[in-house]
């Protein structure tokens, strides 16, 4: 992912082309970078922090991301910030 992020970035951040959440794709970028997470892990557990909604995350890496007092499915209890 660090050799392709910037690139990334820079497509979405270009002048006319069109994103949907450009912000939120970036920092789905920059999080998948930084914690050698999937995107798509990263731009769910970003998306539900901006509607402050409990996630249950496919890998501990993220858990930091977002506030959550419960806990997953599995019961393991999640890490808050």
């Amino acid at each position: 992912m660090p050799a392709i992020a910037h690139v990334v970035i820079a497509l979405v951040s270009a002048s006319g082309i069109e994103v949907d959440n450009r912000q939120l794709i970036i920092q789905a970028v920059e999080l998948a970078r930084d914690r050698n997470v999937d995107f798509a892990d990263a731009y769910l557990a970003l998306q539900a922090a901006e509607r402050s909604e409990k996630v249950c995350p496919s890998t501990r890496a993220i858990s930091g991301v977002y506030r959550s007092n419960g806990r997953c499915p599995d019961e393991r209890p999640l890490r808050s910030f």
